[in-house]
């Protein structure tokens, strides 16, 4: 369970209103007005580095640079 057990909760997403994610007076403002965005943002240091890794990875794969398959070999080492 996410957000721990019924009797003793550990909220760890947080609701953001859309329109505190986009500059208010460009061109997504009104959009914004009308969706809203979750953040998972209560993860401990080391689950952070590890997503910044997996975004290492995507952007690697995206450039055409990607050895995904050796960093996870390396990795399970």
């Amino acid at each position: 369970m996410i957000d721990g057990s019924p009797g003793e909760k550990k909220p760890r997403v947080l609701y953001l209103p859309g329109e505190f994610c986009v500059h208010p007076k460009g061109n997504m403002a009104e959009v914004g007005r009308r969706q809203m965005r979750l953040s998972y943002g209560f993860e401990e240091p080391c689950r952070i580095e590890d997503a910044i890794g997996y975004l290492r990875e995507g952007v690697d794969y995206v450039k055409g640079d990607s050895d995904i398959m050796e960093h996870r070999r390396q990795d399970r080492r």
